[in-house]
């Protein structure tokens, strides 16, 4: 786990993995240099528990973080799991079980439930049982895990392909995924292990655009590997990129539009489960794109709709809002 400023979230997210079943684990977090109570939470769990090792270091971004945190892993499985995100009890053990029985797998994800920021459930994601299935759309249809957290790896497949790439400021999971599934099949377990945080600030509302652009070419290396050309001249465009991005020459033009339609898809998610609070979102996004008319027309619609009230899965009331 890498940590920036996530002292909204974090305890309910470690106490997620420190809550799981299966519990011969070691707990790696980086604490990517944190400016708000997140280091002094950090410490808090590791004078509770052994398994908790913090690394500290200046802020130097995600990916950096993750490949520093994997570097110091000493298991032969290497779990994700996201600061603002939190695991079911039996994703440690579901996921173990699964690479234990299949030697052929160099990676296993679960299905996700998106859920926004008081834990109501916005979307549900399931992927394919069948490994060569889900392989496949991995390689070939841009269909991967539904969350970077939510996946468990090799650490010896990982190594083999070289592991996260720093040249990849963002869209980092999916460049390794796609070179994890050339190293061996990748699968899914079939229940909804993982809830993934979706917020309007997060990287896919304010940063889609640049995100995007790290995404294309990540696919532009894998359609190199494939056809057997060297990803090289990607790989140089990402790593300018990356240097415009810590420059901080990128334009952020565009962000309250951005802003807008992410609380517009937080808001229609909430809404398609009858869940009130779809309002609040819908209202969010007028104020800041005033001519965002489908949030309008959603915004019309729920005041003539009577909410349904089983709005929130009963996994997240038993385990996630403790």
């Amino acid at each position: 786990m890498s940590v920036y400023n996530g002292g909204r979230y974090l305890r309910e997210s470690v106490e997620s993995i420190l809550s799981q079943e299966f519990a011969d684990f070691e707990f790696l977090i980086v604490n990517d240099g944190s400016k708000d109570e997140s280091p002094d939470i950090l410490a808090e769990y590791a004078r509770q528990d052994k398994r908790i090792r913090i690394l500290d270091q200046e802020n130097r971004g995600l990916t950096r973080a993750l490949v520093r945190g994997c570097s110091e892993a000493r298991g032969c499985y290497i779990a994700r799991q996201d600061a603002d995100d939190w695991s079911h009890p039996r994703r440690l053990r579901r996921s173990v079980e699964v690479l234990d029985r299949s030697p052929q797998l160099a990676m296993v994800g679960s299905w996700a439930r998106y859920i926004d920021a008081v834990g109501d459930e916005v979307e549900s994601v399931e992927r394919p049982a069948d490994p060569q299935v889900a392989t496949h759309q991995l390689l070939h249809q841009r269909l991967g895990p539904p969350a970077h957290g939510s996946v468990m790896f090799r650490r010896s497949a990982y190594e083999a392909v070289g592991g996260y790439r720093a040249c990849f400021y963002y869209a980092q999971d999916s460049d390794l995924w796609q070179r994890l599934a050339s190293a061996g099949q990748v699968a899914y377990v079939q229940e909804y292990l993982y809830h993934y945080r979706l917020t309007p600030e997060a990287i896919s509302g304010a940063q889609t655009p640049v995100q995007w652009q790290f995404g294309e070419l990540g696919q532009r290396c894998n359609a190199a590997r494939l056809r057997g050309e060297s990803e090289e001249p990607f790989l140089r465009q990402a790593e300018a990129l990356r240097t415009l991005v810590l420059e901080g020459k990128v334009t952020t033009s565009g962000v309250r539009r951005r802003r807008a339609a992410a609380n517009y898809r937080i808001g229609t998610g909430l809404s398609r489960r009858g869940n009130p609070r779809a309002r609040q979102y819908f209202w969010t996004a007028i104020r800041l794109n005033p001519l965002h008319w489908r949030s309008w027309c959603r915004l019309c619609a729920e005041f003539v709709r009577p909410p349904r009230q089983d709005v929130t899965p009963p996994d997240l009331i038993t385990e996630g809002n403790k």
